[in-house]
């Protein structure tokens, strides 16, 4: 059983209430920080012009990121955020007017508009919409067409937290010859993924929600044969086989996932992520993941046993992190959360949802706290 009594000291955030908001972005550990600072002191008066210094920073972070997704370096490249990678992927095939892209209802508009552009071209978006929260493989199966070339989805809904069957829903698309697009930034970190038995052709994720790390960093991964066949509208000079060789222009591109870096990547970032997704690789593999769930489910049940609303499907692989809710009088829910914050619990407002996010520093009793300053709301508010 994991035990998150070690790992607090890590997170001064705990000493400022309870932080529930991983759904939105986390807080430093004192490993980043620790990483950040020294970063920082070497940029303020070390050898700051040196190329293999800042090569193995890089390189540290690819290692790391590698691990969360059980697969190699080379098929992953920093970007800075989730949208631009998929940004990428709804731009660097060849559209046809009449193909199809399928997208999902009441997901993040970073994973909607970015494919809403294509439109232009004459590409047609079918949406699949969620029953009871849910998008099973089943409705997926039923979606996809001899049209559809592409289909794009969260492996954790940011709304209510459902996470998607990834595994089979690649193999339906493989089936159909569709490519399959992932945007991981609510899951990865919280759960780690095999990418290799997963059937994505190409995964974004940011790296300032349940990464942990900083904003304006992000990486994407894709798959080997599915790069041979993209064609980004951009290139770059780091691109490129050998960048430092600055005046030979005709050189091949990178045949790994670096051959999308256009140019200068943030050093700073990357320090902050390899720092934090180290730090996650070792709790992963001691059962960090179960013990969300645990965290979620106790925090679900307690709520709905004061009459809340829950929004989050469960269930054997379909729980996450996430946990949303409302007030049976969702005129009050907005006065609940502000309620919240005046107790310093740290969440989230998201379309009229109270949305909690904990992550693995979490405690049973933090739960039981939220427990007890909801029902004290209840209480002197009269419902």
């Amino acid at each position: 059983m994991f035990n998150p009594e070690p790992w607090r000291k890590l997170f001064p955030i705990t000493q400022n209430g309870i932080y529930v908001n991983h759904a939105a972005t986390s807080p430093y550990s004192l490993r980043v920080k620790e990483a950040l600072d020294a970063f920082i002191e070497y940029r303020t008066s070390g050898a700051i012009d040196e190329w293999a210094p800042m090569e193995k920073i890089f390189q540290e972070t690819h290692f790391e990121l590698a691990n969360i997704l059980h697969t190699s370096e080379d098929r992953l490249t920093l970007t800075q955020n989730t949208s631009t990678g998929l940004a990428m992927a709804a731009t660097g095939i060849n559209w046809k007017a009449g193909d199809h892209v399928l997208l999902v209802k009441r997901e993040f508009p970073a994973n909607i508009q970015p494919f809403l552009k294509v439109q232009e071209k004459g590409v047609i978006v079918d949406f699949i919409e969620p029953v009871d929260g849910k998008i099973e493989p089943e409705m997926l199966k039923s979606a996809l067409s001899s049209q559809t070339k592409m289909f794009s989805i969260s492996y954790v809904q940011f709304i209510n937290g459902y996470r998607a069957d990834i595994p089979s829903m690649g193999r339906l698309c493989r089936e159909h010859g569709c490519i399959f697009v992932v945007d991981a930034i609510q899951g990865l970190g919280a759960f780690d993924l095999d990418i290799k038995e997963s059937g994505v052709h190409l995964l974004s994720c940011g790296g300032h929600k349940w990464l942990m790390g900083p904003q304006g960093i992000g990486f994407l991964w894709i798959d080997g044969d599915f790069q041979k066949l993209f064609n980004p509208p951009f290139q770059g000079w780091l691109g490129t086989e050998r960048p430092m060789d600055l005046f030979n222009y005709d050189q091949a591109k990178n045949t790994g996932a670096d051959r999308f870096l256009l140019g200068t990547r943030s050093s700073f970032g990357a320090v902050g992520l390899q720092a934090s997704v180290k730090l996650l690789n070792e709790v992963l593999a001691l059962g960090s993941s179960d013990h969300i769930l645990k965290l979620t489910d106790y925090l679900i049940q307690a709520l709905k046993d004061l009459g809340l609303a829950c929004h989050s499907p469960r269930g054997e692989g379909i729980s996450s992190g996430i946990a949303s809710f409302s007030l049976v009088n969702s005129s009050k829910t907005a006065s609940l959360f502000e309620y919240l914050i005046f107790n310093r619990v740290h969440c989230s407002f998201r379309e009229g949802w109270i949305r909690f996010a904990p992550h693995f520093y979490n405690t049973i009793d933090e739960m039981e706290q939220i427990q007890l300053i909801t029902k004290d709301f209840i209480i002197n508010d009269g419902l």
